[in-house]
């Protein structure tokens, strides 16, 4: 057998970068790590901003451990609404972090670490509940009747036993189970596991939607999208944003919805923010659309007055 083996080099030099042999090691451990996050098979050279970068993710994740406990982080919802009738139809459930003294943390800034280091399924599987929760609360408030979608990361998505912990959750909060939505990107849903296949058609058989999200800005197998038995694709900001300008943009935007109509799938386009955009993607035949044209993502309780305002 022809194996290839890669390799990221990193390099720290004696006694510029440290004047001890752990110290040198450790620079040029910095130094590797940021050769991997760069694509891996190069070399970096160990300098001081890769350190400073280093240490504030470390307290990042410090702060971020102690978040977990601390029950620090909330919901906030964007509303997804029906392109023909411009009611709400969905919405889509927002992470936020509320560190104490320093306020919310912008989830790019936090999202990404969470991933890295291992965190994300434990703060998915409490998204995941307090979605449902709050989902009821509406439902049974007579505000707001619809689906709660929740992005979910590859490794809760793939564990074991994960539609019997959705499926626990679901009975302790009583939202029926078509009242929540499951979002996944296109790395996750084109991953070769036979885990993801299975998780797909258990949810299905359980009656819990299944959304793919940003879809077109990976690499999509047709037939896996076949095979998980999506209910709905979300055409990614990227290709709305410019969408009245670009010809590239309205021809991606058009295929999208046509494939989609075919596979009998729903689609969401995100980002709306103009009426231009919204014209574009309704004439198209666009399903549900989201972005601040129809409202900005709002915590559970702006929500309620928001809803209580438009009865």
């Amino acid at each position: 057998r022809a194996l290839s083996v890669g390799a990221s080099i990193g390099i720290s030099l004696f006694p510029d970068d440290g004047l001890t042999a752990d110290e040198v090691m450790n620079e040029a451990d910095i130094a590797m790590y940021r050769a991997k996050v760069e694509g891996g098979g190069c070399i970096r050279l160990f300098d001081q901003a890769l350190r400073e970068r280093s240490e504030q993710v470390y307290r990042l994740l410090s702060r971020l451990r102690k978040a977990i406990s601390l029950d620090q982080f909330e919901l906030h919802y964007q509303l997804q609404f029906d392109m023909k009738t411009l009611q709400p139809c969905g919405m889509e459930a927002l992470l936020r972090w509320r560190d104490g003294a320093n306020g919310l943390v912008p989830p790019n800034k936090f999202i990404p670490v969470a991933l890295e280091y291992g965190l994300m399924p434990t703060i998915g599987r409490w998204v995941i509940r307090q979605a449902c929760k709050d989902n009821m609360m509406l439902i049974e408030a007579g505000l707001l009747d619809v689906t709660v979608a929740v992005n979910t990361c590859a490794t809760l998505f793939s564990e074991t036993g994960f539609c019997a912990l959705v499926n626990q959750m679901l009975v302790s909060t009583g939202l029926p189970p078509q009242r929540l939505e499951l979002e996944i990107t296109e790395d996750v849903a084109m991953n070769s596991s036979v885990q993801i296949l299975q998780t797909s058609d258990e949810l299905h058989k359980a009656g819990i939607r299944l959304a793919m999200d940003d879809f077109g800005v990976g690499f999509s197998s047709l037939n896996r999208l076949k095979e998980l038995r999506f209910d709905k694709l979300k055409i990614d900001r990227s290709f709305v944003s410019d969408l009245t300008e670009n010809r590239s943009d309205q021809a991606i935007v058009q295929a999208i919805l046509g494939m989609a109509k075919g596979l009998s799938m729903r689609t969401v386009a995100e980002g709306v923010e103009t009426e231009d955009q919204l014209t574009f993607l309704r004439e198209a035949g666009c399903s549900q659309g989201q972005g601040f044209w129809f409202a900005k993502p709002m915590p559970l309780s702006e929500l309620i007055g928001w809803l209580q305002e438009r009865r």
